[in-house]
């Protein structure tokens, strides 16, 4: 598993490199009746959230865009984010991802897979920060984020690669 990040989501977490595994985070009720609700299924070469991909399909013609754009999760659509600082906010959507992850390797899937946590500001309010979860599995030559994370100014990312 490697784990990498750009400054800006250094920042975020004060710097602190132990801070990137967020193991001990408490995720809130929100969250974890999220993940009971998650189920992955693989269909072709694709593995999806159940139900969750149907007119993506039809509209992306990469496979690595519609598991991006259907495995992915506002964690501000599922809790009430201006009870949490822009740090705990990353550090919930770093547990989310790792549960994620954790569900994934649970299953007979097999291949490269990568989490994506990113931290912005919301469209319509630059003083509150959205965090946004996607997962995919790795393909050569179909990413979904360039290879230098610094590129992305306006994101404070993570990223988490691990193979099953």
């Amino acid at each position: 598993m490697t784990i990498r990040t750009n400054e800006k989501m250094k920042c975020i977490l004060g710097g602190d490199e132990e801070n990137l595994n967020c193991y001990d985070v408490h995720l809130p009720q929100g969250l974890i009746d999220e993940l009971k609700s998650i189920e992955f299924i693989e269909t072709g070469d694709l593995v999806l959230v159940e139900g969750n991909y149907g007119f993506v399909a039809e509209h992306v013609p990469d496979p690595t865009g519609i598991e991006c754009l259907a495995n992915h999760w506002h964690i501000d659509d599922l809790i009430p984010t201006s009870e949490y600082s822009e740090s705990h906010m990353a550090k919930l959507g770093i547990g989310f991802a790792r549960e994620l992850q954790h569900k994934l390797l649970a299953t007979s899937f097999r291949g490269e897979f990568r989490a994506i946590v990113s931290v912005a500001d919301l469209l319509d309010d630059s003083l509150q920060r959205g965090c946004t979860v996607r997962c995919h599995k790795l393909r050569p030559g179909n990413p979904w984020l360039h290879e230098d994370l610094e590129g992305y100014r306006s994101e404070a990312l993570l990223v988490i690669d691990w193979t099953i």
